[in-house]
């Protein structure tokens, strides 16, 4: 069985929860205000309307272990505390997000693993997953999660070197370069420069990182 571990390798020091966390920044860049890391949650993207998503992110070494059953379920624990903490109408979307490909065990199908990113809503899941997803709820005494703002969602995250690693961050990192006519040859640099910032961000539980953040 897989571990839950945010501190695996990485650039520096960083992690898959680092990774995400600017992966996910980045991919709706015109849309988030900002976002934390190991603040509320493991991640917290801030939309412009104020709305917020809270992501519990689960890594695993190796995307073709399986998890304990008990990791998903302190997710979920989690995420439906979540709920009583800021209510229903403050959530944009909960989310259980993973570099592995077999979340739900291989049982449950082999959908996350047949691309380097995969999205789903609850309602879009493959059956066998939904299924499992809510026995996994249904142990929690008394459940919050609504599920129609529950998603799952896998982002590639393994290899034996950073370029391998954060390949799926590398080509957010490129398509937001080349919307704000950043020349690519400042690559190398922007990139550590933005992942230092959630790694410090990370140390410090009330940091919040703006859109203002990556234009100083």
């Amino acid at each position: 069985m897989a571990k839950n571990t945010n501190n695996s390798g990485g650039v520096a020091g960083f992690n898959f929860q680092d990774m995400a966390a600017l992966y996910l920044f980045l991919d709706n860049v015109d849309k988030v205000q900002s976002f934390e890391v190991e603040g509320k949650e493991d991640i917290v993207l801030t939309w412009n309307d104020g709305t917020m998503s809270f992501i519990q992110a689960k890594e695993t070494q190796n995307p073709y272990d399986t998890f304990n059953k008990e990791y998903i379920v302190d997710a979920l624990r989690v995420l439906s505390q979540d709920v009583v903490d800021y209510g229903l109408e403050s959530i944009k979307s909960e989310v259980l997000l993973t570099n592995s490909n077999y979340l739900f065990g291989k049982r449950a199908g082999q959908e996350l693993a047949n691309a380097p990113h995969r999205k789903y809503s609850s309602s879009s899941l493959p059956p066998k997953m939904l299924k499992r997803l809510k026995e996994f709820n249904e142990t929690l005494e008394h459940s919050e999660i609504d599920f129609s703002k529950l998603k799952v969602m896998k982002i590639e995250y393994a290899g034996d070197d950073d370029e391998t690693k954060l390949s799926e961050l590398e080509k957010k990192v490129r398509k937001f370069m080349d919307a704000a006519h950043i020349n690519l040859s400042k690559y190398d640099s922007l990139l550590k420069s933005m992942l230092f910032l959630v790694y410090r961000s990370a140390e410090d539980s009330k940091k919040v990182i703006s859109k203002k953040d990556f234009v100083k």
